[in-house]
């Protein structure tokens, strides 16, 4: 899932084998032709002078003046392996997922895993130095520029980043000024407001705060706005530093386990760790599905707000003790414990 935090967390794995070092061999390997596409081969003997995201795009930069721009959308992966492990075969690449209706057969025309990552169909570019290489696979944009990505197009027209510090005030609250019809739940995923807020994020970030998702942004008061611009920044960071979780695990629990890792996205029809309210998943008011607690969450009484729609039918929730706090805004000003960090 290409959110912020875990975009960062990808460069960082990037810049880990590749800054500062010299390019060898580049291989593109995209479906389809492109803008930039014939600027690949002069990426060869040119150093890496820079890994860096903006909200959920990666660029790199290359010591010729060259650039690439990479954005995986939601399923683009990177993966790094040792030089002579490449060479030899013994580079293993990432599981294959497929997607289907439950009821739906297996597709037998669907690829197969391979054990050589150099014979995977999803791979799109390989940028390999002496000591490592780094292998993209399933790159919907990946394009090659002789100027900086973030001066034009796409990246320019993006809201400030997330993980680059405070929020500029000013700026963020004008954005959200211009904004004031969207609901928060859509609010916080419109990357010209701030860059690098994902679905995931989107509702923990809403449940933290105790703010109904579908309220129109125009409906904050000063205090609840306040608010709004310092979780934003706070539940990114702490996502990047803690292998993509947005909750701080509990003494006892699994750091496996995917139902301890978020407050309430992708729980639903469980208990509320708060009050143990069951968790609603909303798929029809907003540009994305919203998790969200009915109880923690409860829209003021002058609200205009869509029709809730109906509880998940999930599994039954486990036999689980509910976390009580004194408010999910509560939670949210304390620091969080931080955990181990994971590979994302």
């Amino acid at each position: 899932m290409s959110e912020g935090p875990e975009v960062r967390r990808t460069a960082d794995r990037i810049a880990e084998v590749l800054l500062g070092r010299t390019v060898e061999r580049v291989e593109l390997r995209k479906r389809t032709s492109g803008p930039g596409d014939d600027l690949a081969p002069r990426v060869v003997g040119t150093r890496v002078d820079e890994v860096r995201t903006h909200g959920k795009n990666i660029v790199i930069a290359f010591s010729t003046g060259l650039y690439l721009h990479n954005h995986m959308m939601m399923w683009g992966k990177w993966r790094t392996y040792p030089r002579r492990a490449y060479d030899a075969g013994r580079a293993k690449p990432p599981p294959r997922v497929q997607w289907r209706r439950r009821d739906a057969a297996p597709d037998a025309r669907a690829a197969r895993d391979v054990d050589d990552v150099r014979d995977d169909s999803r791979v799109r570019l390989v940028l390999a130095t002496a000591d490592h290489v780094a292998v993209q696979f399933n790159g919907p944009i990946l394009r090659f520029a002789t100027s900086d990505p973030a001066s034009s197009g796409s990246i320019e027209r993006l809201g400030p980043d997330a993980l680059a510090g405070k929020l500029p005030r000013r700026v963020v609250e004008k954005r959200l000024a211009e904004r004031g019809a969207r609901t928060l739940a859509d609010l916080l995923l419109d990357q010209s407001f701030v860059a690098g807020i994902g679905n995931k994020y989107k509702s923990d970030i809403l449940f933290l705060l105790g703010l109904h998702p579908f309220r129109r942004a125009s409906s904050l008061d000063a205090s609840e706005r306040a608010r709004l611009l310092a979780e934003i920044p706070r539940m990114l960071r702490f996502g990047y530093e803690n292998g993509g979780r947005s909750r701080p695990l509990e003494d006892g629990e699994s750091a496996r386990a995917w139902d301890t890792r978020h407050w309430v996205f992708r729980r639903g029809g469980r208990p509320c760790w708060h009050c143990s309210a069951p968790i609603r998943t909303d798929r029809a008011s907003s540009a994305r599905v919203t998790f969200w607690c009915p109880r923690c969450q409860a829209a003021p009484e002058s609200a205009s707000l869509p029709e809730p729609a109906p509880l998940s039918e999930n599994a039954p929730a486990p036999a689980a003790r509910a976390r009580r706090r004194s408010s999910p805004a509560a939670a949210a000003a304390g620091r969080p414990r931080r955990t181990a960090r994971t590979r994302a």
